[in-house]
């Protein structure tokens, strides 16, 4: 079917109208009014545009709705709110219609394509966090409780499992989508703040804790594969299982062919099966994407920390920046410059302009230089130990260090304890926190809300403990 055999094809145009942000705001209140109310009277949803929306009302340029005599348009709120719901029912947003034969109140009514619409508005201007669904939890426990007590509702459980898959896949989808857009979005930012907010924020909320952590823990697909995969054989081997699924099916369908209830049985529960192994093949993959934004932000952090600080590199940069906008076109901060600052080049010519000839340093006599003679495995162990020191000051031993050291004889250490004397120490602060999630750490983090102060950062509010050793 085509699309626009199902939606108006002017349904879009209040998006490129010069109207679009009061026009996008007014389907907002109109999705706030459908959840709250069954029916919408017409003057209800004029009265909630005008409180609402009073200011933008008057802000409606009507120089482009050329299909309206705008003289006969009041320039009053309420003329402009009705003016914004004929616009709606004009372009397929809306419905009007009548209580009822003898009544003269008119009620709005929403298509079905307009409530899916909607909601994928409200659901891209917020940004709400998600509570991640347990979806192979929800697959095993449908498939373990028809299984074991309610065969009759066994096609029923199959469906569900199916859906429940299909969910999941566009879960991961989602999860690994967002991750390549996070690492590409690190180009974006320039300083250590913006690191910090998009990392602790943005990808620890919205990505870690919400989604990631629970497909790798208490939802993890290797967790529930098998016994999934243990009911789906035994019904798949069991032919008197498979006939009364099949049957439940037509029932379910009001289908006569046997046969092809049969068929669609065996489908759904070969795609449940391929399905999860193709799955775990993706988290894979989100896996290593995860990693390489970890590093990459880690490297990230490194360089702005590390970046020159001086009046020298800040004089670098404002003339950088200063010579690309006068490459590209002035602004504003050029034209201030200009009124501040005098630039000019300077240079004079001489007989030597041409050619200058190298002077070689000349070499004096000086004493020569004591060379230190160490025994063989002196010196073999300060060349072992210079190489690990350069070789990598962020490896996972030296954060491991660096984490008995500030517990010393402690079981744990809150955020606004730990000793934070420079900016190495901050680094490694970060991969402390980020390396705590790892098996091998002799420690675990658990993140609270709200930052805390410590030493010249706000870092997260955490708190770090000794793992308990197994007996």
């Amino acid at each position: 079917m085509e699309l626009f055999n199902v939606i108006p094809s002017n349904m879009f145009s209040v998006f490129t109208s010069k109207n679009k942000e009061v026009y996008a705001s007014s389907l907002l209140i109109l999705r706030q009014l459908f959840k709250q109310e069954v029916m919408i009277e017409k003057e209800k949803l004029t009265s909630s545009l005008i409180n609402s929306l009073e200011q933008q009302l008057y802000s409606i340029d009507m120089s482009e709705e050329n299909e309206v005599d705008v003289n006969k348009i009041g320039k009053d709120a309420l003329s402009l709110a009705r003016f914004i719901i004929r616009k709606f029912r004009d372009t397929g947003w809306i419905e009007v219609e009548y209580e009822n034969k003898t009544s003269f109140v008119e009620h709005i009514t929403l298509p079905p394509y307009t409530i899916k619409l909607l909601n994928t508005l409200h659901d891209i201007v917020e940004e709400e966090t998600r509570e991640y669904s347990t979806y192979m939890f929800a697959i095993y426990s449908n498939l373990k409780q028809a299984d074991l007590e309610k065969e009759e509702y066994r096609y029923t459980s199959l469906i569900n499992a199916y859906d429940k898959t299909l969910e999941l896949e566009n879960e991961l989808k989602l999860l690994y989508h967002n991750l390549r857009r996070k690492f590409n979005r690190l180009s974006v930012l320039n300083t250590v703040n913006e690191m910090l907010h998009d990392h602790f924020d943005e990808y620890q909320q919205r990505i870690i804790n919400q989604i990631y952590l629970p497909l790798k823990t208490k939802d993890s697909i290797t967790r529930f594969k098998g016994s999934v995969f243990a009911i789906l054989n035994k019904w798949l081997k069991d032919k008197d299982i498979i006939d009364g699924i099949s049957q439940q099916a037509a029932k379910y369908h009001h289908e006569e062919d046997d046969f092809k209830a049969k068929q669609e049985v065996l489908m759904k529960m070969y795609h449940i099966i391929d399905k999860i192994n193709d799955l775990e093949e993706l988290l894979e993959k989100i896996d290593i994407k995860n990693n390489d934004y970890v590093s990459s932000t880690a490297d990230k952090m490194k360089y702005l920390l590390n970046s020159d600080k001086s009046i020298k590199g800040k004089l670098v940069k404002i003339i950088e920046k200063l010579a690309v906008e006068h490459e590209y076109g002035g602004s504003s901060c050029l034209e201030i410059c200009k009124d501040k600052i005098n630039f000019m080049y300077n240079g004079y010519v001489t007989e030597r302009s041409v050619f200058t000839r190298a002077n070689p340093t000349k070499l004096g006599d000086a004493e020569p230089v004591a060379i230190n003679v160490f025994d063989d495995d002196v010196g073999s162990a300060l060349g072992n130990q210079f190489i690990l020191d350069t070789l990598n000051p962020y490896s996972t031993e030296k954060v491991y260090e660096f984490m008995e050291r500030q517990l010393i004889d402690k079981n744990e250490i809150k955020s606004t304890d730990l000793r934070i004397d420079n900016i190495q120490d901050l680094v490694m602060t970060i991969f402390a926190m980020l390396k705590g999630d790892s098996s091998r750490s002799f420690y675990k983090v658990e993140m609270f809300d709200g930052m805390v102060q410590n030493w010249e950062y706000n870092i997260p509010n955490m708190e770090f403990k000794r793992r308990k050793k197994a007996c």
